[in-house]
């Protein structure tokens, strides 16, 4: 039963992840977004990690989707000069090249990782705010974390700042 589950909840973060990149609306990519966000809490929760799937729903699919949404409403798209926006035929032809380019460097890295330890991990330290708290508090992740959070914050502020502009 759980594969089953898994399998559908995988499929399903594919399908809205799909269609979060292929729909022209920024509205119904965001809702993409959102179905994606819910799928993977269903996974972490599949995988018995509790506190990261519901750290998926508050943070992820409730904080962070409400922002894209706020700052979509904030920046005033216009619906028919999105639609307007013809694709360039090179654009589809640059898309293929870095999605190539980046499938090609993510398999160098996963082939070339060393195998998995002999000793298994307890259980009970995967997926606990103790040690989620671990590693991104205290150690080799502490600087990619606070760089993040310094990303979203400018993002915010050019959201802003775009909103507030007179056209």
């Amino acid at each position: 039963m759980t594969a089953v589950a898994f399998y559908a909840l995988g499929s399903l973060s594919v399908l809205a992840g799909l269609s979060m990149i292929t729909r022209r609306s920024p509205l119904a990519s965001a809702l993409s977004l959102l179905t994606l966000l819910a799928a993977l809490a269903g996974v972490f929760l599949l995988l018995e990690a509790q506190f990261l799937g519901i750290v998926q729903i508050l943070v992820y699919a409730g904080a962070i989707a409400v922002l894209v949404l706020f700052v979509l409403m904030m920046v005033d798209l216009d619906a028919a000069a999105v639609r307007a926006q013809a694709p360039r035929a090179g654009s589809l032809a640059a898309g293929v090249v870095v999605g190539a380019a980046i499938t090609a460097a993510v398999l160098r890295v996963v082939l070339a990782l060393p195998p998995a330890p002999a000793a298994p991990i307890p259980a009970d330290s995967v997926g606990t705010a103790r040690s989620v708290g671990a590693v991104l508090l205290t150690g080799p992740l502490l600087y990619p974390f606070e760089i993040v959070s310094l990303l979203l914050l400018v993002a915010v502020a050019g959201a802003v700042a775009l909103a507030k502009r007179k056209v």
